[in-house]
């Protein structure tokens, strides 16, 4: 296929009022790609089949539905909880800064309500309720917030559910041809947790008391979504580190960059709780926040 063929092909995709109208098409008895709509009018994002090769990158095969499978096939796996080393994690815990540390672990309503009104509308979860929802609202219903975070600090369960929230899976980064159509494989877009309002509310109240330790706890280092320090640094400090070597030691030095996986969706979950033990964080606490991951 030369490339004037392939431009007339991906100029003839479909937009989003069409997708219902595709037929099954395959190439060499492989499906190739799903249509995904994306909030861009007249716009679409491709999920490439991870068989698929660069020759029908833009041919339509299957339905949305299919192309949310892909999805789903691909990031379950991700999520699903995966082994840990146990010498690598002994090796690491000797490093952990102990406690006891001193903080406020329960908020009072004042600073409760303060988090609410200071947080910026997102895209809400599956409730369709912003932040601005719920800071508008007659005070009993904020009297109703405060209570629930209170009885969950104090050892309350949540509601079945109460985590649950929608995956967006964006398109990571550009890519020649995009200003035609968006096409990813699934490796290659980025899983966003869209949650309910109330239960980011509530996150973020018992973050509040852990974020002040973090900046006591993690090395200087590490500066990313740790306040008062900005990600950026990294990015100077590397820069200034690659002039220096070129200018003092090698011409011909270069800077290799590793990525490995997905950060986030890599998290070992029992390890998070096993590192909040050592540094014996209270136990109350970390209770809590299991009780939040068991509610999604």
């Amino acid at each position: 296929m030369n490339h004037e063929n392939k431009r007339k092909e991906m100029e003839s995709a479909p937009t989003i009022g069409e997708i219902k109208n595709i037929s099954i098409r395959e190439r060499d008895g492989r499906r190739a790609a799903a249509w995904v709509p994306t909030r861009k009018k007249n716009s679409t994002f491709t999920v490439l089949h991870p068989d698929a090769v660069p020759a029908v990158l833009a041919v339509p095969a299957v339905s949305a539905l299919a192309g949310g499978q892909l999805l789903v096939d691909h990031w379950s796996k991700v999520f699903s909880e995966q082994p840990c080393c146990p010498i690598a994690q002994a090796t690491l815990l000797e490093h952990c800064v102990r406690g006891p540390f001193v903080a406020t672990w329960v908020l009072d309503k004042p600073d409760f309500l303060h988090i609410l009104h200071r947080a910026h509308d997102s895209s809400p979860g599956p409730d369709g309720l912003p932040y601005s929802a719920w800071a508008n609202s007659p005070p009993h219903i904020h009297d109703e917030m405060f209570n629930m975070y209170s009885d969950l600090m104090e050892g309350c369960d949540l509601p079945p559910g109460f985590n649950k929230c929608y995956l967006a899976c964006i398109p990571k980064g550009d890519a020649p041809g995009d200003h035609i159509g968006i096409a990813r494989t699934p490796e290659s877009a980025r899983p966003i947790a869209m949650n309910n309002s109330v239960a980011k509310v509530l996150a973020m109240a018992i973050n509040r008391s852990l974020t002040p330790i973090t900046q006591h706890t993690i090395l200087d280092r590490r500066r990313g979504f740790v306040r008062g320090r900005s990600i950026t640094d990294n990015i100077l400090e590397t820069e200034s580190l690659a002039i220096r070597f070129v200018k003092f030691y090698a011409a011909k030095s270069g800077t290799v960059l590793f990525d490995f996986a997905a950060a986030f969706p890599s998290l070992a979950h029992c390890w998070i709780f096993i590192v909040l033990l050592t540094m014996q964080f209270p136990t109350f606490l970390i209770d809590v926040i299991k009780k939040y991951k068991r509610s999604a």
